[in-house]
Order: structure tokens, then sequence, then C-alpha cells
């Protein structure tokens, strides 16, 4: 699964203004309101989708790195208790 795509798309669910959001290129783009537009609330209701997507336990969820897609991918991958071979039916799971 593109884990980059299902960043992107669950940050476009987040968005209140979508017009401040900048999707991702890159693994190693950091999660920061700098580089992706997403304020507070918006990464915040991004790691909820993913968490949702992988059915993180709160604890797991609560100590979500922040430094990079590539380190949230990690991350997830190591905490999943649930996978997906697309995004779409990552997505399925969220919407």
């Amino acid at each position: 699964m593109n884990f980059l795509e299902l960043f992107n798309r669950c940050a476009e669910l987040a968005v209140v203004r979508e017009d401040v959001f900048t999707r991702a290129t890159s693994m190693d783009t950091p999660i920061t309101e700098n580089t992706t537009g997403l304020d507070s609330l918006d990464g915040v209701l991004t790691y909820q989708f993913i968490s949702e997507a992988f059915d993180l336990d709160d604890q797991a969820t609560m100590n979500m790195p922040t430094t990079s897609i590539q380190d949230l991918k990690d991350y997830c991958d190591k905490h999943k208790n649930r996978d997906f071979n697309t995004v779409e039916e990552a997505m399925e799971v969220i919407v």
C-alpha cells in the first residue's frame, strides 16, 4: 500500500481549508504546518484517521511521531492491528 497517498488522503479529509493544504510528495516530508499546511486541529484529525485505519490502540495513538511521514509509517507498521493492500481499502474503514 502507498502510505504517502494514504497520508495525503487522510489529510485532505481533515482540512477545513483545502487551499492551505500542501500534499506531501516525499516520505521524508516533515509533518509540520510549514511543510503541509496542516494546523494543529488538521494534524490531530489526520492522525486520528490514520489511527482508525490501522486500529492502533490508545497508547500507540498518543505517541505517533510527527518527524516525517516515513517515521509515521514505520511506527504504524510496528503497532498496527490491521493491514490493507490498497489505499482504497484503508479509506473504506475511515469514511
